[in-house]
Parts: C-alpha cells; sequence; structure tokens
C-alpha cells in the first residue's frame, strides 16, 4: 500500500526530482524548438547576405533535437554534428556567394555591350536563389530564373558544380531552373547521419532520466495537478473579484449535518440555518447576475432567486428564460465547486447532479427525430434524478405538436416533482396553467419573465404569457426579469 507523503517530505522529492530534470534537460533556447516542425518562409535570394547561413539554420532548427539535453553529456556526438555542420555551411555559403558572383558579373557584362552602357535590370523575383526543399530529406537547390537576363550564370552555375536536369525538381514544388549541387548535398548527407547519432544519444539519456524519475512520478503527478489547479483558482478569483462575486455558502447534505450536530452547542448551525430548512435544500441567490455579464455596467440586470422544490417559469420570446437557467445552473455549480458565485449573496444546497438541458433539434446521425431526442432525454434524466439533483429544463415538449407537447411537459413536472427534485421547468405551452398537475407535498411553484416594451401603445400593462400580468421591469440584460405569480411560490 502506497504510505501517504507528509509535505516536508514531498517538497524534498520534488526538489530531488527537479535537481535530476536539470542535469540532463537543457534549456531550450528563445526561437528554437528542436525536433519539431519550422515554417517554411519564403526562399533567400542570393542577392542578400549571409543568405546560405539562414536556410541552413532553418535546416537545423528541423532536424536536430539533440539540443534537448546539456552538451556536455554527449560531447563526442555533439562535437561531429559541428564539425559536419561547418563543413555544409561552408559549401552553402560557396554555392550562394558563386552564384551572386556571377549573376553581378554577367549583368555588368551585358549592360557594358549594350548601347550607351545601359541595359534593363532584371528584377529581385529574378536573382538566383537557395531554395529548402520540404519533407524529410532536406536538400538545398539553387534556383536559376530568367536566364535571358544573365546568360553567362549557366557557366556561373556549371563552375560551380551544380547540375541541372529538367525533369528533376524539389518535392511538391512547381516551376523550372532547379539546379542540384552534388557537394552540398553530400556534406548535408554527412551533417544529417551525425545529428540522427546525436539524436539517439540524447534520446538514451532522456530514457534514462524517465527511468530514474520514476520512483518519483507520483509526487510529480500530484504537483503538477495541484499546480494547475492554484493556477486555475488564482485566474477565477482575478476574473471574479473585481466583478463583485461573493464566496457562497454550501449547505451540507442531512448526513454530513447530523455528523455536525454535536457542534451547534458551540454556534454551529448544521444543516438548518433558522430559515425553516432543517434538510438544507432551499438554494437562495440574492442579487443574482449571468455569469459572463458584469454587475458594474448599467445594462446588467439583477433578481433574486428563492428555490425549494420544482418551479415552472414562462415568459414571451427573448425575455430571459434560458439565460436565467443558465444563470441559475453556473451559480450552483460554481458553489459546489467551492468557487466564488456571480450574485451579492449565495446559500446553495449541496447537490450531487447537475441537469441543465436546453432545446435541442433531430439527430439524423442518430436516426432520431426531435421528438426523439427529448424522449431520450427525458429517459435518462429520470434515471438519475433525486432529491439532490438540480433540474434545469427549457423548451420541452417542442418536438411534437402543442397538445401532445403539453401533455409531455406536464407529466415530466409531476415526475420530477414527485421525486423530490429541484429545478425550473421553462416553457412556452402555456396550457400547462390549466392542467390539474399533481404537485406533491412540497407544491410546484410557477415564475413568468417580467419585460418592458417601450414601444408597446395598447391599453393597460404590457401583456405577459401566464395567468396573471406583472408590472414593467427590467430583466436580464435590460429585457426581462424574473417574477412571482400571484399566489405562486419561489
Amino acid at each position: 500500500d502506497a504510505v501517504p507523503l507528509t509535505s516536508r517530505a514531498l517538497v524534498k522529492q520534488l526538489r530531488a526530482a527537479v535537481a535530476a530534470i536539470e542535469a540532463v534537460v537543457a534549456p531550450v533556447p528563445e526561437g528554437r524548438l528542436g525536433g519539431g516542425a519550422v515554417r517554411r518562409k519564403r526562399p533567400i535570394a542570393a542577392g542578400e547576405r549571409q543568405g546560405g547561413a539562414e536556410v541552413f539554420e532553418r535546416l537545423r532548427r528541423q532536424r536536430e533535437s539533440h539540443g534537448r539535453v546539456h552538451a556536455h553529456l554527449i560531447c563526442d556526438e555533439v562535437a561531429k554534428v559541428e564539425r559536419a555542420a561547418a563543413a555544409a555551411l561552408w559549401e552553402a555559403e560557396r554555392v550562394h556567394s558563386g552564384l551572386a558572383a556571377g549573376w553581378a558579373a554577367g549583368i555588368a557584362a551585358k549592360q557594358a555591350k549594350a548601347r550607351g552602357g545601359r541595359a534593363a535590370a532584371a528584377g529581385p523575383k529574378s536573382l538566383p536563389c537557395l531554395y529548402l526543399e520540404k519533407g524529410a530529406s532536406g536538400y538545398i537547390w539553387a534556383r536559376i530564373q530568367n536566364v535571358k537576363s544573365c546568360p553567362t550564370i549557366l557557366e556561373s552555375a556549371a563552375a560551380l558544380g551544380l547540375v541541372h536536369e529538367p525533369t528533376k525538381r524539389p518535392k511538391g514544388v512547381r516551376g523550372a531552373g532547379f539546379h542540384f549541387a552534388p557537394a552540398l548535398s553530400a556534406r548535408l548527407d554527412a551533417w544529417r547521419s551525425a545529428a540522427n547519432a546525436a539524436s539517439a544519444a540524447a534520446r538514451r539519456r532522456l530514457q534514462q532520466l524517465a527511468a530514474d524519475l520514476e520512483p518519483s512520478l507520483p509526487a510529480l503527478a500530484a504537483a503538477a495537478n495541484f499546480s494547475v489547479l492554484m493556477q486555475a483558482l488564482a485566474l477565477h478569483v482575478a476574473h471574479a473579484q473585481p466583478r463583485g462575486w461573493t464566496v457562497p455558502e454550501l449547505v451540507p447534505p442531512p448526513a454530513a449535518a447530523g455528523e455536525a450536530a454535536g457542534s451547534e452547542a458551540a454556534g454551529g448551525s448544521g444543516g438548518g440555518d433558522g430559515l425553516g430548512d432543517p434538510e438544507g435544500r432551499r438554494l437562495v441567490l440574492e442579487s443574482l447576475w449571468p455569469y459572463y455579464m458584469d454587475s458594474r455596467e448599467s445594462a446588467t440586470v439583477t433578481n433574486d432567486v428563492e428555490l425549494d422544490g420544482m418551479v415552472m417559469l414562462t415568459g414571451p420570446n427573448m425575455a430571459g428564460k434560458s439565460t436565467a437557467l443558465r444563470a441559475i445552473s453556473a451559480a450552483a455549480l460554481l458553489a459546489n465547486c467551492g468557487l466564488l458565485v456571480p450574485a451579492r449573496r449565495a446559500r446553495v444546497p449541496h447537490y450531487d447532479g447537475f441537469v441543465l438541458r436546453n432545446f435541442s433539434g433531430d439527430a439524423p446521425s442518430e436516426r432520431m427525430s426531435a421528438f426523439g431526442v427529448e424522449i431520450r432525454d427525458m429517459s435518462n434524466l429520470i434515471a438519475i434524478a433525486g432529491p439532490r439533483t438540480l433540474v434545469l429544463l427549457d423548451e420541452l415538449g417542442k418536438g411534437t405538436e402543442v397538445r401532445a407537447g403539453t401533455a409531455l411537459a406536464g407529466a415530466m413536472l409531476e415526475a420530477l416533482v414527485a421525486r423530490g427534485c429541484s429545478g425550473v421547468f421553462a416553457s412556452h405551452l402555456h396550457l400547462l396553467h390549466c392542467l390539474p398537475l399533481r404537485e406533491g407535498p412540497r407544491g410546484l411553484a410557477r415564475w413568468r419573465m417580467e419585460v418592458q416594451d417601450s414601444a408597446w401603445r395598447g391599453r393597460g400593462e404590457y401583456p405577459l404569457a401566464g395567468a396573471r400580468r406583472a408590472p414593467r421591469q427590467r430583466g436580464w440584460g435590460g429585457e426581462g426579469g424574473l417574477g412571482e405569480h400571484e399566489g405562486g411560490g419561489g
């Protein structure tokens, strides 16, 4: 059996592991990722200074991966790589400078023969350039275009040992004028072989390091997880605290409250808090706002939510029903995770399950209609729903005609009430108010979204869906708000 580490032993083991890693693994130089893919830049023109060196440096970044370990651990292999690289670089610079000199001499000679000592100069795109081939081979080619501008450039290319075969070109490249450099390719092969040997030596060193660190893997994994969690928590607090989020009060379940009953004499409250909630199931959110909005903005509208059982929520389109469901579910989930909540005050029960279902369509890939998807989702919900499940449903019953959808929604509401769930059931099916639903001992509260419409020119108050009307009041984002029906709970 594993023996738990004390904090002091954990720190000591982590320091030893970090020291072992730093003794083998070298820091990655800025702008150089050994062994990783490097995006190919444009070809280097022969007229540019150190063009050959830049092309070869890109090739080294692509192929050399031994830099992941300290050079003194594989000094023999690194020395061979550097010697081969110096020879390849010298040859690349020889080809590059030779083409540049040949092109300049040819253009000067052509201009001297022209009438009046003037001749049209070739554009920069016509200059000879070195081209780095894609793929594992990584050969460097010389490309000579617009030979008519400088006929003597082919003589310079031949003197440099370049070979031109019209049918050969770098992989994946169109066009003509590519010349192969046999001497440069031979030196590149020697460098590539040395680089592969150095990479193999570095890999063996890293494998040995992994074997040495195997006893410390549990401690390293624990430290990595703790670091990620602490970073996430710090980012959460940095985002939430300036926006006025609050520390929630998490109400324990009855079993935990019973265990804490002995502390009530010392001032503990157990599962109740004097609010007539001995089971610790009442959700109280004062001045709640959607998590993606900023309470400091004037357009943000807050709502007070008190939830103890199931609630039926109605309201017109775009009044904020879905927003209310998301805000409640996010606040409850954040509180159960021990995080800050976008509200002025939050008292949240300990839930063992969260269900948030928004309106969904059909699933052709599963050969299911929209109604079939709804039935499947509701079956899954009924299987897991319980007294400690927070259920938030939006637009259930829209996959069929109104009367059948209303009956389905009513039956689902009765099932959730019978299981003692807490949550909100949002719907446009206003006939639900007319159904004789079995509301159970805890009852079924009825809410509606309050809205204001500055363009309303009718008589009296703005008509809202539901059994009654509510006064004009801003809501989520300035469009709607939560309100109770007269005689309703919540």
